[in-house]
């Protein structure tokens, strides 16, 4: 199956032809969200069996780490990162499209293809995990805020909705509702149930089921809200984006020689001639 259409050229003396997408949104996001459910039941079975079955063995331990949602390079990490480059590379391409037709929205999409990029590197290197220690020392929090990267996380949330207010209102309807569903899917995750975790923690720690099933439904709804925006990106490619190839135009050589040839009965007379 083919996913890129090569439409012709409109008129005869068009230097370009036009290509479009033609993705499986639908199966494209059933995928994502069956593996996102299959890494959630996964860890919720593991750490339940960690603390309820009495199973205590140090390659028991080794295989609910690495399921465990809440770690770092775990499968779950790197998946994540992935489809957060995916989305990257998706809203790049919409970008480039955007700057051949002279878009005004086009650096809005360069400025979205950056941020997925950012968020893709720091899932792998939990870069916000870092802020936690200049944040407290800057300002106490209380137990809302216990994990102390969220504040600045919901100011750079509000920056980015006053910034984008004008491009949200410029995308078609279905594109928008898909756009703001998965945002606020993902940044509920990454941040009002971060929240809750951390308050949770504050008060029971972090060495039990409870705050385990937080964690991993944190992560789950990271998962599912970039599942939603990578269908919105697609379904808005299909629909509204293609881009222009430029024909090769044939390139015509013409030989020549240096000096014509002369006759050989000239050639004649100029050798009687000396």
């Amino acid at each position: 199956m083919s996913f890129l259409q090569l439409l012709p050229p409109g008129d005869a003396g068009q230097p370009w032809s036009e290509i479009r997408t033609s993705v499986p949104t639908r199966r494209v996001f059933i995928s994502l969200m069956f593996i996102a459910s299959v890494f959630l039941a996964l860890h919720l079975i593991s750490q339940y069996l960690l603390y309820f079955a009495g199973i205590d063995s140090s390659l028991f331990r080794l295989i609910v780490g690495a399921l465990d949602l809440n770690n770092e390079s775990t499968v779950s990490t790197w998946y994540s990162s992935a489809t957060l480059l995916v989305c990257g590379m998706g809203f790049a391409l919409v970008a480039l499209a955007g700057y051949q037709a002279h878009s005004r929205l086009a650096h809005y999409w360069s400025a979205l293809s950056l941020l997925a990029f950012l968020f893709s590197a720091d899932e792998v290197a939990q870069l916000h995990e870092k802020l936690n220690g200049p944040v407290r020392m800057l300002v106490d929090m209380g137990s809302l805020f216990a994990i102390a990267w969220v504040l600045p996380g919901v100011a750079f949330l509000v920056f980015l909705l006053i910034s984008f207010r004008r491009f949200f209102g410029s995308l078609p309807r279905s594109t928008r509702f898909s756009f703001a569903l998965g945002t606020a899917v993902f940044f509920a995750g990454c941040l009002g149930v971060e929240m809750l975790g951390g308050e949770y923690s504050e008060a029971y720690g972090r060495d039990n089921f409870g705050y385990k099933v937080i964690a991993g439904f944190e992560e789950y709804l990271e998962m599912a809200g970039v599942a939603i925006l990578l269908r919105a990106m697609l379904a808005h490619m299909n629909k509204h984006v293609s881009w222009k190839l430029r024909h090769q135009e044939p390139v015509v050589t013409m030989v020549h020689d240096a000096e014509p040839s002369q006759p050989a009965w000239i050639a004649a007379k100029h050798r009687l001639a000396k």
